[in-house]
C-alpha cells in the first residue's frame, strides 16, 4: 500500500468590474463585466510511505513499512480572465484561463513532458422570465456551454486536449435558491501514436443557495 501526502500554501487574486456597460454607453437595461484573478506560484511538499504485508513463510526480517521522506515540486501560477453580458432574461460569459506548466517537473516518463495549459469556455443561459413577483414555474433557466482545454499533458510528443459541451436546466426552489442538473460530453486525447482517446459523460446536480445580507430594516 503506497500514501503520499501533498501539503502547501497559495494565495488568489481577483478583482471585478461591473461598469464597463456605462462606460462603453450601452443601453441602461444592459451590464457588462469583467474579471481577472491571479493564483501565485505555490511549493507543496509531498510525503510517500509504502506498507508491504507479507505471508507467515516470508521472513520476519523483513522491512513492513518505508518511509520515502518529503520532497516539494513546484505548483505553477494560473492567470484567469473573463467577460460577462446580460441583456434582459439572456446571460453571456466567456473565460480563459493560462497554467504556467512548462518548467514543472514531477516523477514521470521520459515520453510524458508538461507543457503550458489554456483552457477557453464560453455559455450562455436564458431565463424564461426573471422578474421577482411571477410564478417560480416561469422562472426556469436554461443552460448550455463549450470549451477547450489544451491540457498540461504531451505524450510521446502528442498534445492532450479535451472538448466538449455542457446543458442544464435549473429549477426555483425559494426566492434565489435554485437546483441546477447539468449533463455533458467530452472527447479528451487522441488515437495517434498508440495513444488512447476517452469519451467522457458527465452529470451533476447542484443547488444555489443565495441570500442578501446585512440589509437595514425598514423603518416604522
Amino acid at each position: 500500500t503506497r500514501t503520499e501526502n501533498v501539503k502547501g500554501a497559495g494565495s488568489t487574486f481577483g478583482i471585478l468590474y461591473e461598469d464597463l456597460a456605462r462606460m462603453l454607453g450601452l443601453p441602461g437595461e444592459q451590464t457588462l463585466a469583467m474579471g481577472l484573478s491571479l493564483t501565485t506560484t505555490a511549493w507543496p511538499t509531498v510525503g510517500s510511505e509504502r506498507i508491504y504485508n507479507y505471508g507467515s513463510a516470508v521472513s520476519a526480517n523483513l522491512l513492513d513499512t518505508v518511509d520515502d521522506g518529503e520532497r516539494s515540486f513546484r505548483l505553477p501560477f494560473s492567470l484567469t480572465g473573463g467577460l460577462s453580458y446580460r441583456s434582459g432574461n439572456v446571460l453571456a460569459a466567456a473565460d480563459v484561463r493560462y497554467q504556467d506548466w512548462d518548467g514543472t517537473t514531477f516523477e514521470n516518463s521520459p515520453t510524458v513532458r508538461l507543457k503550458n495549459s489554456l483552457r477557453v469556455s464560453a455559455g450562455a443561459e436564458i431565463s424564461r422570465d426573471s422578474g421577482p413577483n411571477v410564478n417560480p414555474a416561469r422562472r426556469v433557466t436554461y443552460m448550455l456551454g463549450f470549451y477547450h482545454d489544451a491540457g498540461y499533458l504531451e505524450i510521446g510528443g502528442e498534445p492532450i486536449s479535451e472538448n466538449g459541451f455542457t446543458a442544464g436546466i435549473a429549477f426555483p426552489i425559494l426566492a434565489e435558491t435554485r437546483l441546477s442538473l447539468v449533463a455533458g460530453f467530452a472527447m479528451r486525447g487522441s488515437t495517434d501514436n498508440l495513444l488512447q482517446e476517452d469519451k467522457i459523460f458527465r452529470i451533476s446536480a447542484s443547488m444555489d443557495i443565495t441570500e442578501f445580507w446585512f440589509q437595514r430594516p425598514a423603518e416604522e
